[in-house]
């Protein structure tokens, strides 16, 4: 896809190391719809937040709060290398 992209010019979001290895991990086979990330619908690896929370938690801020209210737990786990909070899907914030 990377090359694809290249080919017509389209730059693709970057992902971190920790992110990219949880998409090549084995569980990242158990995909779910999910509103607590970006405070909308999008597909994520299910994790620690999704299976706590709830893939669609009606009480998650709407988009796009729900994304700063997260960052911290996530920055916190990026930093112990855990990616147990990490939004995995297409257009990853």
């Amino acid at each position: 896809m990377t090359s694809l992209a290249s080919a017509f010019g389209i730059d693709l979001p970057t992902t971190s190391p920790l992110h990219q290895a949880a998409l090549k991990h084995d569980g990242a086979q158990h995909a779910a719809l999910t509103n607590v990330f970006t405070g909308r619908p999008a597909r994520g690896i299910v994790n620690r937040v999704m299976r706590e929370m709830g893939p669609m938690n009606g009480g998650a801020p709407r988009f796009p709060l729900a994304t700063g209210g997260i960052a911290p737990l996530r920055a916190a786990a990026e930093a112990r290398g855990s990616g147990t909070s990490r939004h995995s899907g297409p257009g990853r914030t």
